[in-house]
C-alpha cells in the first residue's frame, strides 16, 4: 500500500492516557505543551510553566511511545483545569475530549465535586459538548482571549 491516501484512512490511533504527577513525567508534558503553547501560539516559556506544576494532577496521552496531549488539575485551586494542549495533528480525533474525561474520572475518585477553568474561546464550543459552561465575561490572558467555564462532577458510586 502505497497510496498515501489509503493508508491515511488506515492510520488507527491507539492512545493511552496516564494520570501522573510532574517529575515523573516532565519530558512528555513539556514537549506537548511547548509544541502548542510555546511554539504555535506563542506564550512565553516562563509563563507556560509555572510554579503550580508540582501541586497539580497531570494527563499525559501517548500514541505509542509519543506524547500527543496533556491537562492538568490543581486541587488546591478548588478544582483547575488547565494547559489542555493536543498536538495539531491529532486535534478533532477525541484525544482533547479523552484528556477531560480522564480528568472528570480523576476529580469523581477524589471527590472533587466542580472543575474550572479559563477557556480560550476559540475553544468554547468543544468544552460546551462535554457539558461545560461558561460564565463572567471575557477576559486576556497571555494575550488571548478567555473566559471563565466550569460544570458539577458527581463523585464516584462505590463498588460493593
Amino acid at each position: 500500500m502505497d497510496d498515501p491516501l489509503v493508508t491515511s484512512f488506515m492510520r488507527v490511533l491507539i492512545m493511552r492516557a496516564i494520570i501522573t504527577d510532574f517529575d515523573s513525567h516532565r519530558e512528555a508534558i513539556q514537549s506537548v505543551r511547548e509544541e502548542v503553547f510555546v511554539n504555535e501560539q506563542c506564550i512565553d516559556r516562563a509563563e507556560e510553566f509555572d510554579e503550580r506544576e508540582i501541586h497539580c494532577t497531570h494527563v499525559i496521552v501517548f500514541e505509542g511511545d509519543r506524547a500527543i496531549a496533556t491537562g492538568r488539575l490543581d486541587i488546591e485551586q478548588n478544582g483547575r483545569i488547565g494547559r489542555v494542549a493536543v498536538v495539531k495533528e491529532f486535534r478533532g480525533q477525541g484525544v482533547g475530549a479523552l484528556v477531560m474525561r480522564t480528568i472528570e474520572q480523576h476529580a469523581q475518585q477524589i471527590a472533587q465535586h466542580r472543575l474550572w477553568f479559563h477557556a480560550q474561546t476559540h475553544a468554547i464550543p468543544f468544552y460546551k459538548k462535554l457539558g461545560y459552561e461558561p460564565y463572567g465575561d471575557e477576559f486576556t490572558e497571555a494575550n488571548i482571549p478567555h473566559v471563565t467555564m466550569h460544570k458539577p462532577i458527581s463523585a464516584a458510586i462505590p463498588k460493593s
